[in-house]
């Protein structure tokens, strides 16, 4: 039987307490590696780049990658090494970037991302989770690998911080387009399918980002419409529901005085009462 050359865990390690490492010399790496620091700073070197860097970081090294860890004072980091055969990769020309490659198709990220707490308490959790996985049978090598491919997904599509408040690609998408489309008469499947995930995960990346599920937040934008339609304009109940893209306007009643503790009936007689004044 041909032997498959899926990636092999090699140890996951963490990186805590007070270090001086700005006098430590660098070396190329034998293995490939993949660090979160949730701690540390100020400088990280990667082959000819140095990187000034502000936690969270994130790190993706292939193996050959000549690293030299600048950190100075209190740092906490964890790291998994492993062996990719061939699923990293230096990107060729360039000292800054490494390829993800899945037979004929690859994908190209940074050696270093500064991501969100979020993104990086995500990706703690699951170095952890493989690191926690024992044993050395094919079903435990296939848990570490699966967790291994997780982690390398969620590296690919967190996009570097730029804002404290940085959310997950394509929860900030989902966002958008539930925003643009919210008061369509359409269901949540044909949003869905518009992203590059698949459904649960969507929800499961929008729910961790803000808090609520994609259904709850679309809900909270065509009741806020509806509020705002009833107490400025004509529309009566009906019209209102419609527009905001209810069908069931006795629905939209009952879900509308949940929300706001008055019926929509109310804020049109408040609004009758205004104008004729």
């Amino acid at each position: 039987m041909e032997k498959s050359s899926i990636p092999e865990i090699i140890a996951v390690r963490q990186d805590k307490g007070r270090v001086d490492h700005s006098k430590l010399r660098g070396g190329k790496h034998k293995a490939d590696i993949l660090s979160v620091y949730t701690k540390g700073g100020p400088r990280y070197r990667l082959n000819l780049t140095t990187y000034r860097i502000t936690p969270p970081v994130v790190m993706l090294l292939p193996a050959g990658t000549s690293d030299r860890d600048l950190q100075v004072g209190e740092v906490n980091g964890i790291f998994a090494l492993f062996k990719g055969h061939g699923l990293i990769r230096r990107k060729p020309g360039s000292g800054r970037e490494v390829i993800i490659a899945l037979g004929d198709k690859w994908l190209t990220v940074p050696l270093l991302k500064e991501i969100s707490a979020t993104a990086a308490d995500r990706l703690v959790e699951l170095l952890h989770s493989i690191g926690a996985v024992g044993g050395v049978s094919p079903t435990s090598r296939l848990r570490r690998t699966s967790l291994l491919y997780e982690a390398l997904a969620e590296y690919a599509e967190y996009e570097s911080r730029d804002k404290e408040n940085t959310v997950h690609r394509e929860a900030a998408r989902l966002r958008d387009l539930i925003e643009a489309r919210a008061f369509e008469h359409t269901g949540l499947k044909t949003i869905y399918s518009q992203l590059e995930i698949s459904p649960a995960y969507a929800e499961t990346l929008f729910r961790r980002a803000f808090g609520v599920t994609a259904a709850a937040y679309r809900l909270q934008l065509r009741l806020r419409r509806a509020r705002e339609l009833l107490a400025t304009t004509t529309a009566n109940v009906s019209q209102a529901a419609y527009a905001v893209g209810f069908v069931d306007a006795l629905y939209f009643t009952k879900i509308f005085h949940k929300t706001f503790g008055v019926p929509p009936s109310r804020l049109i007689r408040d609004f009758n009462v205004t104008r004729n004044k």
